[in-house]
Order: structure tokens, then C-alpha cells, then sequence
């Protein structure tokens, strides 16, 4: 039974789950009603439930609810507490009849990031590849150590000038971001600190085949990835150049194929419609296999934050 009634949880005071909440809203079919009584609704929605913050909001009794599910974007710690969607499930976590990846609706499907962004104009290719992005973990400053050399590739660093969430945007670099991808046969899109990367849907968005590196990311369901898209391990980028080389007369059909493929599953008529059908079936979940994933919701989180302040602590020493 098609999904008619949603009930929002949200924290006004979170950034991230209040705009997730009002685009998701923004988005939806008309004949969704948003309705304040939870016993009226179809689906209960947790937007944003990527920290501990979602067991104090709820409680472990609510948690237990068949109507629960989650959507969250964030790149934080994303063990799926709540059958649902996560932008930044990793592959060890995901399962496609529980909780699964998906793109970016609030910062993609409206352009609320980049104003630029907004969708395919044929443009003349003056680039092999490129890639602009922060060198802000070692992925990607061995992207741009191993790249820096090869002909016909632009590179850049834009730790200091183009930042996705916060107030700090250069107009002049988001609109150079954009042209950049335009102009190139390829995009690479290695992962952020999360498993997934924003690129990747702004380079379909764009008509630009993607490169994707990201060894723990899962590709959402519904697109035929491997139709306009190339998987890269973390530990082989000394291979993009060949892989380039043997699939340049591909790049045309390839860009096209990733262009239709996110007005098909993720551009703003389709989103959330899309996210309702899984998020619908993902809900049919028994109190006993909720109880299951909170015990190791709480494992994986102590295990975490552990690593956490490992990390940390090797940090102050050094």
C-alpha cells in the first residue's frame, strides 16, 4: 500500500536533520500529508539519525515501532540503527531489504549547494579528467600525487575555497567547479570522510561519466552503474590513466547514460517518491530484529568512538 501519511521526527536545533526535514517535505508528492498525530501516520521518518542523539529523542521502547524508519546524510558514523536510507552506509552495513544508500536530497535535488549545478548543457571537452576537491583525508592527496603529472588532467585543491556546508562559498569557485566538470570527458569522484561523495551526483547531474573511488561505498539501488560508470579501488589510481585511455570514445554515451540515470532515480520530481518505495518496504521489519540491531547499534558506537579517541590520542603525542 502506497505510502499517504508521513510523521516527521526531526531536532529544530540540528542544521543538518531540520533542512534534511523541510527538502524532503519541499519535494514530496502532493498527496503526502505530513500529519502531527504518529498513531495517523504510514511511515514515521528519524531524519538525519546518524548519532546517539536518536536513542535519546526516542527511547529504546519507540525504537521497536514496525513504522520507524530513518533517512540521514550526513558523512558521521552511520551503523543503520533504523531500517532506512544512509547516504554514507558502508558496504559492511548495508543490506537492500533493510537499510541502504541513496544520493543527497537536500543539497542535490534543489541545488541548495551550488546554484550552478543545474543539469546537462552540451559543452566542448578541453579536459581527459578532473578532479577539485579538498585534500582533507589520504585518498585524496594520493589522487592528487599520483595525477599530478598525467597530460590533459586538471587538478586542484580547493581546501581553502570551496566548502559544501557552511557559509564560506565562493561564488567565482562554484561556478568554476561546475564548468570544470562540464568540460571534462571524466569526473573523478573519490569518497569524502564518509563513503560517499557529493561529486558523484553532480557529475550525473552534469552529463560527466564518474570515476569512482570508495572501497566501503554502496551504490544505491535502481541505476545501471556499470553502464556509465567505472569502479577504481582505493589502493589502484595509478590505474586511471589506462583505464581513461581505453574508454575515451565511451565518454560521450557514458555521460548521457549517468544524465538520464539521475533524472530517472534522483533529480527533485523523483527523489522522494523513490525514497518512499524503499523506505516503505525497508519498514515491514519485526520488534525482534529492531531489538538485534540496537544491541549492535551500541556495540559498533562503543567500538567507534574508541577508534575515535585512539586516533586522537596518537594525534596529541606526534
Amino acid at each position: 500500500m502506497p505510502v499517504k501519511s508521513i510523521y516527521p521526527i526531526y531536532r529544530e536545533d540540528s542544521y543538518v536533520s531540520f533542512n534534511s526535514y523541510k527538502s524532503f517535505k519541499r519535494l514530496a508528492p502532493q498527496d503526502i500529508t505530513f500529519v502531527q498525530d504518529p498513531r495517523e501516520a504510514d511511515l514515521k521518518i528519524v531524519f538525519e539519525a546518524v548519532d546517539n542523539g536518536i536513542i535519546r529523542t526516542l527511547g529504546l521502547k519507540r525504537l521497536m515501532d514496525t513504522k520507524l524508519v530513518a533517512i540521514a546524510e550526513g558523512d558521521r558514523f552511520n551503523f543503520p540503527l533504523l531500517p532506512g536510507l544512509y547516504v554514507s552506509i558502508s558496504k559492511s552495513y548495508a543490506n537492500p531489504k533493510r537499510s541502504y544508500s541513496h544520493a543527497y536530497w537536500s543539497y542535490l535535488a534543489e541545488t541548495d549547494g551550488n546554484p550552478f549545478c543545474k543539469g546537462y548543457v552540451e559543452t566542448e571537452k578541453k579536459y581527459l579528467c578532473c578532479f577539485t576537491g579538498k585534500s582533507n583525508i589520504p585518498l585524496r592527496s594520493r589522487i592528487f600525487s599520483t595525477l599530478k603529472n598525467e597530460s590533459n588532467y586538471f587538478l586542484k585543491d580547493t581546501m581553502h575555497t570551496y566548502r559544501h556546508f557552511d557559509g564560506r562559498r565562493d561564488v567565482n569557485e562554484q561556478e568554476t567547479y561546475v564548468r570544470l566538470i562540464r568540460e571534462s570527458e571524466f569526473s573523478i569522484c573519490p569518497r569524502g570522510k564518509g563513503a560517499s561523495s557529493i561529486r558523484l551526483f553532480e557529475s550525473m547531474r552534469l552529463g560527466t561519466a564518474p570515476i569512482i573511488i570508495g572501497d566501503t561505498w554502496t551504490a544505491p539501488l535502481g541505476p545501471d552503474w556499470e553502464s556509465f560508470s567505472f569502479r577504481v579501488k582505493e589502493s589502484e589510481i595509478n590505474t586511471i590513466p589506462n583505464l581513461i585511455k581505453a574508454n575515451r570514445h565511451r565518454h560521450m554515451e557514458m555521460g548521457l547514460l549517468a544524465r538520464r540515470a539521475y533524472e530517472t532515480h534522483f533529480s527533485k520530481q523523483t527523489i522522494v517518491s523513490d525514497s518512499l518505495k524503499q523506505l516503505e518496504a525497508f519498514s515491514n521489519h519485526r520488534s525482534f530484529e529492531r531489538s538485534l540491531r540496537v544491541r549492535r547499534y551500541l556495540f559498533h558506537s562503543i567500538i567507534y568512538y574508541l577508534r575515535q579517541l585512539n586516533a586522537r590520542l596518537k594525534e596529541s603525542f606526534r
